[in-house]
């Protein structure tokens, strides 16, 4: 069953039969996304836009955006995974031949949920770096939070909690990326990007990455979580 539980609305329930899938792909616009939607006019404002899939069995689930000549996807966390702190990481947003911002999204899945959010550089709408601003969400409801031309999240702090007791950690969802990118920069492609943060504590100290196909050369973002975190890469090429 696909909802949104802050409009109140949900769409009639379908089958999916093991080792097949299914594409949800029928839902009324108005119900997840603005279509009058800008940069300029869409950060740091509570909208209900907030899609939940509900089965009676375990599923996989991952979400795209595409549009003529952008695409990304995401694979999609279960709530049960869901946490209460992350840290943002994203590509620096980046166009040659105009405007290019970060983007990340709040989805709040219960209640009174108050979360902080400590920028790492301002907002499109003025909110300074490094300076922590708290927004109040119910269930469903989403808070999007956007950068000024071409700067990066990265390191950006969210933290989420009961408005009634901030000692009460409160489950959300973060989706990060940008909206308008050139990948790498200074190439003509460019494309959205869109991903689902991983909760703090799902970070390690330890990692292996593997070299894309076909590509000269790749390359490796690392976000602390904490102070002094020293680190190293080792490994063959470029």
């Amino acid at each position: 069953t696909v909802s949104n539980p802050s409009q109140g609305w949900s769409q009639a329930e379908r089958n999916v039969q093991a080792d097949s899938w299914l594409i949800i792909d029928d839902i009324p616009l108005e119900r997840w996304y603005d279509k009058n939607w800008s940069a300029d006019n869409a950060s740091e404002i509570v909208t209900k836009l907030g899609i939940k899939v509900d089965a009676t069995e375990e599923v996989s689930v991952y979400a795209a955006i595409r549009m003529e000549f952008s695409y990304d996807a995401s694979n999609i966390l279960p709530t049960t995974a869901l946490q209460s702190e992350y840290i943002i990481q994203d590509y620096p947003p980046y166009n040659s031949e105009g405007v290019s911002h970060a983007v990340f999204t709040i989805l709040a899945t219960e209640d009174n949920t108050e979360v902080a959010i400590t920028p790492t550089t301002a907002t499109i709408k003025g909110k300074p770096a490094n300076q922590r601003f708290t927004v109040t969400l119910q269930k469903g409801q989403t808070y999007q939070v956007i950068s000024g031309d071409k700067k990066t999240f990265s390191g950006t702090r969210v933290r989420a909690y009961a408005t009634t007791d901030h000692s009460a950690p409160k489950p959300i969802a973060v989706f990060q990326g940008a909206d308008f990118t050139q990948v790498p920069g200074g190439k003509s492609a460019r494309d959205c990007l869109y991903e689902q943060a991983m909760p703090l504590d799902y970070w390690g100290t330890e990692f292996v990455v593997t070299r894309s196909v076909e590509r000269d050369a790749n390359r490796i973002r690392i976000t602390a979580g904490e102070n002094q975190a020293q680190g190293h890469l080792a490994g063959k090429g470029r």
